[in-house]
């Protein structure tokens, strides 16, 4: 089985909401610098962070932006 690829699979649900790093940031509350690291896989999220945007509540301006 093919190993999931974090940095992939954010820019392509970006890019499929239609959402900019800017506009990921300010949902997510997270840098746009440290997105970007995501994307380019030049970074790992920590468990905690991971875990607090899973439990973070949805915004409900953006219903289809659920990350």
């Amino acid at each position: 089985m093919r190993e999931m690829q974090l940095d992939r699979v954010l820019r392509e649900r970006r890019n499929g909401l239609e959402l900019s790093p800017s506009d990921v940031a300010e949902l997510t509350e997270l840098s746009i610098g440290f997105l970007s690291q995501l994307e380019n896989d030049q970074v790992a999220p920590s468990p905690r962070l991971a875990e607090s945007n899973r439990s973070r509540p949805a915004n409900p301006y953006v219903r289809t932006a659920q990350f």
